[in-house]
């Protein structure tokens, strides 16, 4: 997948070739952040805002036919979805003085403008075949069986069909999976900074609980809640267990010679991001600054520990030698990126890993 973004916060240009393993490099307030969330915005979009209108415009009494998107529908979504993970108004992502921004894939381009609205231009056509079958699901129940080379089959169980609504949200689903996301979703965020679970528990149940809209918390501060799954496994010579307590908040609990000890932070950070990377149901992950408490022996074993997730990664760091250790052991399979004065410029591996 290639990546542009360009007029977006600090960055003025980055085009970027997304493989399996990407890691971006830079100083505070180079444009990371930025980045991340340009790149999430893109591949793991909410389905829909709200329930009461469709996306999609299709001729459900034909089995084949183009996928249409409705356009000012898409571009109302869009500005929702943007604004919700970014954090800030439309014209606050616009680099300063610019008068529009882009984040682009392979088959859209949203263009950002300064007066707040959003452009969308999809480059893909999109067709689809739908196949219907009996199932034994249940009266009225349907579900999707399987999306094969642009072949929707849906299951259902009942004599009157399937709903039209429940096969229109079927086929937005698929169309916006195959333009935006590319293969990634579900993405799981990770924003290593933000979720310093013992020192800002308050702040995040305050955020989680709250009767008022606005919190203390950054856009996407909780995303990695939606995946943590309970594991035990080993972190820098401790044993350490990975709980969910009943307000559905994870607990870390740290073992040294079989006696209980209070985690450091860097524990704490990465059994989460340990926790998401088991989790099966994620197929991407970004990750904020793996190494942001780790010492540099600790910093070199998280760079091998993600090299060895089967996971997709968009890592963003301002670790030297975690970036190294990556390099090293994945090679041609990792891509490179370092953000020197707004853009994007590649540091290639070579075949030594250097």
């Amino acid at each position: 997948m290639k990546l542009t973004v360009r007029n977006i916060g600090p960055i003025k240009e980055a085009t970027l070739e997304i493989g399996d393993k990407t890691v971006i490099v830079g100083p505070n307030n180079s444009g990371k952040t930025f980045l991340a969330t340009a790149f999430y915005s893109l591949v793991n979009l909410p389905i829909t805002p709200h329930d009461d209108y469709s996306l999609t415009d299709i001729d459900l009494s034909q089995n084949e036919n183009e996928i249409k998107f409705k356009k000012d529908e898409l571009e109302r979504f869009i500005t929702y979805s943007l604004t919700k993970y970014f954090g800030i108004p439309i014209n606050k992502i616009i680099t300063v003085g610019e008068n529009e921004g882009v984040i682009e894939n392979d088959n859209v381009k949203i263009t950002l403008k300064k007066d707040g609205k959003v452009e969308v231009e999809i480059k893909k056509k999109l067709k689809s075949v739908i196949r219907y079958r009996e199932g034994k699901l249940g009266r009225g129940v349907v579900r999707l069986v399987k999306v094969d080379n642009e072949i929707i089959e849906m299951e259902f169980e009942g004599d009157k069909g399937i709903p039209s609504h429940v096969i229109n949200i079927i086929i937005t689903e698929y169309a916006l999976r195959t333009v935006f996301s590319m293969g990634w979703d579900p993405t799981a965020f990770i924003s290593v900074e933000r979720i310093a679970f013992r020192s800002f528990k308050p702040l995040i149940s305050f955020s989680v609980f709250s009767p008022f809209r606005d919190t203390p918390l950054k856009p996407l501060s909780l995303d990695s809640l939606r995946w943590i799954k309970p594991i035990e496994l080993e972190i820098f010579g401790h044993k350490v267990r990975v709980e969910i307590n009943l307000n559905g908040l994870p607990t870390i609990r740290a073992f040294l010679n079989g006696e209980e000890v209070v985690p450091s932070s860097g524990i704490d950070q990465f059994a989460i991001i340990e926790s998401v990377a088991r989790n099966p149901d994620v197929r991407g992950m970004i990750i904020e600054e793996p190494e942001i408490t780790l010492h540099l022996d600790a910093e070199i074993e998280a760079g091998r520990r993600l090299s060895r997730y089967d996971k997709k990664l968009f890592i963003t760091t301002h670790g030297g030698y975690l970036t190294m250790t990556m390099a090293y052991l994945l090679r041609e399979k990792v891509k490179v990126y370092e953000l020197v004065n707004g853009k994007a410029e590649e540091r290639k591996v070579t075949e030594d890993g250097l």
